[in-house]
C-alpha cells in the first residue's frame, strides 16, 4: 500500500508540473495503483487516465 501511494504522491506532482489540472483524484489513485500491481486498466473514460505514467489502458 505504501508504495502505491509514494508513486501517486510522485504521479501527482508530475502531473501538476505538466498537465493544467487534474479532473479525478479517485481516478489518479485507480491509474496509479493499475501501475504499482501492474494490472491493464480497463475503461471507457480514457481521458482520464492517458496522461498517467505507465498506465496501460484496455478500452
Amino acid at each position: 500500500m505504501y508504495s502505491c501511494i509514494k508513486l501517486y504522491a510522485k504521479e501527482k506532482v508530475r502531473l501538476r508540473k505538466t498537465v493544467k489540472s487534474i479532473n479525478d483524484e479517485f481516478g489518479l489513485l485507480i491509474g496509479v495503483s493499475s501501475v504499482n500491481n501492474k494490472l491493464t486498466l480497463v475503461t471507457d473514460n480514457i481521458t482520464d487516465f492517458q496522461n498517467i505514467e505507465d498506465v496501460k489502458i484496455e478500452n
